[in-house]
C-alpha cells in the first residue's frame, strides 16, 4: 500500500472531523487527530495569568472528498514534527484510523452471495477508468465489448437490467451500522472536549469566590442585601396594591352596571304608575262629569220639595224651630 494513501486518508478524515491543517499548523506525531494545535510564530505569544497554557482550536473547513483515482502526486503533505505544549487537563483525542471502520458503500455482491450484481460490468464499460495504463494506448479488447450489440439494445436498458438496488430499509441499516463506530468516537471526543472546557471555567469561578470572600466589605454587602430586600418588599406591596385596585375597579364596574339596571327598572315602574294615574284621573273625571250633569236635576227637585213643604206648613198655621230642623234633615237625606 502506498504510504501517501495513508497520509491522504488521514488528512481527509481529520478534515471530515471539522479541523484543517493551515500554514504554520502541525499535528503531533504518533497521536490522534486532536482539534488542539500549536501555531508556529516568529514572536513568542504572551502568557496570560489565568491561562498559562493557551491552546487554539483548529478552524472548521468543509471536508474534501478523497481522490477516487489514487493519490494526487502534486499535493504536498507536511510532515513537520512539533511538540504540542503540555496542558494541565487531558486533551481530547480521536481514535486512530486503524480502529475506525471506514464509511463506505458496499456492493450487494459482498452482502448477498445470491445477488446477480456483475462486479465487472463497469470495468467492461470503462476499461481505462480504474487502470494504471496510459489512456492513450489502444486496447485490444475494444472490439470484443460490442459483440452481440444490435440496434434495439441501448446502454440505459443494459444498466436497468443488470443493476440491482437494495431495499430502503437494508440500505439505511447498513449506513447506520457503518456510522456507529465513528459517531461513538466523536461522542467520546466531545465529552473530553467538554471536560477540557469546563474545568478552567470551574477553576475561575472558585478563584472569583475566594476573591469575593477576601476583598469584599461585609458591611457593604449586608447594606446592599438589605436595600435589595427593601426594594423587593416595596415591589411586592406595589403589586399587591395594583391587584387590589384592579379588583376594586372590576367590582365598581359591576356595581355601576347593577345600578344602571336598577335605574332602568325604576324608570319603567314610573312609566307604568304614570299610566295608572292617568287612567284613574280619566275615570274620576268621567264620574265627576256625570255627577255634575245630574246635580241640576236633583237641585230642581229639592227646590220644588222645599216649596211644597213651605206651602203645607204655612197652611197648617205655624212653623217652629223643630219643624225646620226636621225639614232640613229630610232634604239633606234626599240629596
Amino acid at each position: 500500500m502506498d504510504p501517501r494513501d495513508d497520509r491522504l486518508g488521514s488528512e481527509t478524515m481529520g478534515k471530515a472531523r471539522g479541523w484543517r491543517r493551515e500554514e504554520g499548523e502541525v499535528f503531533e506525531e504518533n497521536s490522534s487527530f486532536s482539534p488542539l494545535v500549536a501555531k508556529q510564530s516568529p514572536q513568542k505569544a504572551k502568557k496570560s495569568g489565568n491561562h498559562k497554557n493557551s491552546l487554539f482550536r483548529a478552524k472548521f473547513k468543509q471536508p474534501r472528498s478523497p481522490d477516487i483515482f489514487g493519490p494526487n502526486p502534486k499535493r504536498k503533505v507536511e510532515r513537520t514534527v512539533t511538540k504540542v505544549r503540555d496542558s494541565p487537563y487531558k486533551r481530547p483525542f480521536l481514535a486512530p484510523k486503524s480502529k475506525l471502520s471506514p464509511v463506505r458503500e458496499e456492493t450487494p455482491a459482498k452482502d448477498d452471495p445470491d445477488s446477480t450484481y456483475d462486479s465487472n460490468f463497469f470495468n467492461d464499460l470503462m476499461p481505462d477508468a480504474f487502470s494504471d495504463e496510459d489512456p492513450g494506448e489502444e486496447s485490444s479488447d475494444v472490439d470484443t465489448d460490442f459483440d452481440g450489440w444490435d440496434d434495439e439494445t441501448t446502454l440505459v436498458a443494459r444498466l436497468q437490467d443488470n443493476l440491482v438496488e437494495l431495499p430502503e430499509k437494508e440500505r439505511l441499516a447498513a449506513l447506520a451500522d457503518a456510522l456507529e463506530e465513528p459517531m461513538a468516537a466523536r461522542g467520546e471526543l466531545l465529552k473530553q472536549y467538554l471536560a477540557h472546557t469546563i474545568a478552567p471555567a470551574a477553576k475561575k469561578v472558585k478563584e472569583v469566590h475566594k476573591v469575593i470572600e477576601d476583598k469584599v466589605d461585609n458591611v457593604f454587602g449586608i447594606s446592599v442585601i438589605s436595600f435589595d430586600d427593601a426594594c423587593k418588599k416595596i415591589d411586592q406591596m406595589s403589586l399587591r396594591d395594583e391587584d387590589d385596585l384592579k379588583t376594586a375597579y372590576l367590582e365598581c364596574q359591576r356595581n355601576v352596571k347593577d345600578l344602571f339596571r336598577q335605574l332602568k327598572d325604576a324608570y319603567n315602574k314610573r312609566d307604568e304608575l304614570w299610566k295608572d294615574v292617568r287612567t284613574a284621573i280619566d275615570q274620576a273625571e268621567a264620574k265627576s262629569k256625570n255627577s255634575l250633569s245630574s246635580l241640576t236635576t236633583e237641585l230642581d227637585d229639592a227646590a220644588a220639595l222645599v216649596d211644597k213643604k213651605t206651602k203645607e206648613t204655612s197652611k197648617g198655621g205655624g212653623f217652629d224651630g223643630k219643624a225646620k230642623q226636621k225639614l232640613l234633615r229630610e232634604l239633606l237625606a234626599d240629596m
